[in-house]
Protein backbone atom coordinates (compact mmCIF):
# COMPACT_ATOMS: atom_id res chain seq x y z
CA UNK A 1 0.00 0.00 0.00
CA UNK A 2 2.93 2.64 1.04
CA UNK A 3 4.31 1.96 -2.55
CA UNK A 4 1.46 2.79 -4.14
CA UNK A 5 1.02 5.86 -2.31
CA UNK A 6 4.69 6.94 -3.27
CA UNK A 7 4.08 6.26 -6.64
CA UNK A 8 0.32 8.47 -6.64
CA UNK A 9 2.48 11.44 -4.74
CA UNK A 10 5.25 11.28 -7.36
CA UNK A 11 3.22 11.14 -10.41
CA UNK A 12 1.08 13.85 -8.97
CA UNK A 13 3.83 16.03 -7.81
CA UNK A 14 5.45 15.69 -11.58
CA UNK A 15 2.17 16.84 -12.77
CA UNK A 16 2.24 19.64 -10.97
CA UNK A 17 5.92 20.46 -11.83
CA UNK A 18 5.33 19.92 -15.39
CA UNK A 19 2.63 22.33 -15.22
CA UNK A 20 4.06 24.92 -13.81
CA UNK A 21 7.05 24.81 -15.98
CA UNK A 22 5.18 24.75 -19.12
CA UNK A 23 3.11 28.21 -17.62
CA UNK A 24 6.18 30.04 -17.24
CA UNK A 25 7.79 28.51 -20.25
CA UNK A 26 4.63 29.64 -21.82
CA UNK A 27 4.18 33.36 -20.77
CA UNK A 28 8.16 33.92 -20.07
CA UNK A 29 10.26 35.64 -22.62
CA UNK A 30 12.17 32.66 -23.22
CA UNK A 31 9.40 30.82 -24.87
CA UNK A 32 9.02 33.83 -27.44
CA UNK A 33 12.78 33.42 -28.03
CA UNK A 34 12.56 30.26 -29.18
CA UNK A 35 9.03 30.26 -31.14
CA UNK A 36 10.64 33.57 -33.06
CA UNK A 37 13.72 31.52 -33.83
CA UNK A 38 11.83 29.18 -36.54
CA UNK A 39 12.25 29.81 -39.58
CA UNK A 40 8.58 29.52 -40.53
CA UNK A 41 7.51 32.20 -37.76
CA UNK A 42 10.43 34.53 -39.60
CA UNK A 43 8.65 33.78 -43.02
CA UNK A 44 5.24 34.57 -41.75
CA UNK A 45 6.40 37.73 -40.25
CA UNK A 46 8.03 39.05 -43.10
CA UNK A 47 4.75 38.18 -45.27
CA UNK A 48 2.43 39.93 -42.84
CA UNK A 49 4.62 43.24 -42.32
CA UNK A 50 4.51 43.25 -46.28
CA UNK A 51 0.65 42.46 -46.39
CA UNK A 52 0.62 45.53 -43.78
CA UNK A 53 2.46 47.90 -45.86
CA UNK A 54 0.40 46.97 -49.10
CA UNK A 55 -2.86 48.19 -46.57
CA UNK A 56 -1.12 51.08 -45.91
CA UNK A 57 -0.81 52.00 -49.79
CA UNK A 58 -4.24 50.71 -50.61
CA UNK A 59 -5.74 52.89 -47.71
CA UNK A 60 -4.03 55.92 -48.78
CA UNK A 61 -5.04 55.66 -52.27
CA UNK A 62 -8.56 55.08 -51.40
CA UNK A 63 -8.40 57.91 -49.77
CA UNK A 64 -6.62 59.93 -52.82
CA UNK A 65 -9.64 58.66 -55.05
CA UNK A 66 -12.32 59.92 -52.37
CA UNK A 67 -11.05 63.43 -52.52
CA UNK A 68 -10.73 63.60 -56.42
CA UNK A 69 -14.43 62.30 -56.39
CA UNK A 70 -15.26 65.49 -53.51
CA UNK A 71 -13.21 68.10 -55.51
Amino acid sequence: MTALMRFLFALLLGIVIGVGATIYAVQSDAGNLLVRRTDVVQDLERRLHDMEAQRDQLGRQLEDVAERARG
